[in-house]
C-alpha cells in the first residue's frame, strides 16, 4: 500500500491550488475510474496486455457516432434547441453565408454544418 500512499500524495499537491471547475472536471474523470473499477477490476498498468492506443480510437468513434445520432434524432424529432450543430452562419443580402474564416460560400453551396 506505500505505492497508493505516494501516489495520492502526489495527487493531493497536483490539485492543491487549482480552481473549482478544474476540479470538478478532475473529480467527473475520478467518477469514471471508479465505475471502471467496479466494472472491470483494479487498473494493473504493468500487467495489463490492453493495447490502449487502439481502444482510445474505438472510443473516439463510438464518442463521435453518439454526438451524431444524437444530432440525428434532435432533428429528426424537431427538437433543435438540443442539436449541437452550430446556427446558420450570417448571410449576406444576395445570399452569400459567410463563414468563420472569413471567405464567402454561396448558399446553394452551404452544408448543414455552415461551410
Amino acid at each position: 500500500m506505500a505505492k497508493h500512499g505516494e501516489a495520492y500524495r502526489a495527487l493531493l499537491l497536483a490539485v492543491r491550488d487549482l480552481p473549482d471547475d478544474e476540479l470538478r472536471v478532475l473529480t467527473e474523470c475520478a467518477d469514471r475510474l471508479s465505475v471502471g473499477l467496479r466494472q472491470y477490476g483494479r487498473l494493473d498498468l504493468l500487467h495489463d496486455a490492453r493495447d490502449y492506443l487502439r481502444e482510445r480510437h474505438e472510443e473516439v468513434l463510438d464518442g463521435a457516432i453518439y454526438e451524431a445520432s444524437h444530432a440525428v434524432r434532435a432533428r429528426l424529432l424537431g427538437t433543435a434547441d438540443t442539436d449541437p450543430c452550430p446556427p446558420p452562419a450570417p448571410q449576406l443580402d444576395d445570399g452569400t453565408r459567410i463563414i468563420d474564416c472569413g471567405d464567402l460560400v454561396p448558399d446553394d453551396r452551404r452544408t448543414e454544418r455552415g461551410t
